[in-house]
């Protein structure tokens, strides 16, 4: 059971055959929301999923998940902090290129059944890459999930820098919303 109420809500509310989707969280609920829609939806489809860790190496997250017991044999990590783990469901990414990402998406999207993609968080992209650049790419991963019919949900810590990012995640998103 998700403990945060908006978030519940809002899972409720969408369609899980496919559809874009932002979250726009407050500091102080990040790591919170992130391991709770990571949980959620590892239950939810009990299907593989990608959890793309943009913020923090996945043995972290994988830390968070064994916390709430999640299955994480049907999550593939790509990680972007390129800590590198002996698993077989990780894919560790070294160059913080947004080409190597969309290789990465592109080649186990393509190969596999997954049902949906998590980004955690966009924030991240915006230290290495100009605005105009990420909402191209931003774009783009829409684009794939959307021609991919699976679910996609982007997670953006409201911040300053943020600001320009969050309305064409949500212009381009089928609902957003802020927790």
């Amino acid at each position: 059971m998700i403990q945060n109420k908006i978030l519940n809500n809002f899972l409720s509310k969408i369609d899980y055959d496919n559809g874009v989707y932002t979250i726009i969280v407050e500091p102080n609920k990040y790591n919170e929301t992130c391991i709770e829609l990571a949980a959620f939806l590892n239950r939810k489809f009990k299907l593989p999923g990608i959890y793309v860790s943009l913020n923090k190496p996945s043995t972290i997250v994988l830390k968070m998940c064994s916390k709430l017991n999640i299955d994480t044999e049907k999550i593939l990590f790509i990680d972007w902090e390129g800590k590198s783990i002996n698993k077989n469901n990780h894919i560790v990414l070294n160059g913080k290129s947004l080409t190597e990402l969309s290789i990465a998406l592109s080649g186990v999207c393509n190969n596999t059944d997954m049902k949906y993609i998590l980004f955690d968080s966009l924030n991240i992209l915006l230290i290495y890459d100009p605005l105009v650049k990420i909402q191209k790419f931003v774009q783009f991963l829409i684009n794939k999930a959307r021609n991919l019919e699976v679910l996609m949900f982007l997670i953006i810590v409201k911040e300053k820098k943020a600001n320009d990012l969050i309305p064409t995640l949500t212009y381009f998103s089928d609902k957003s919303i802020k927790i």
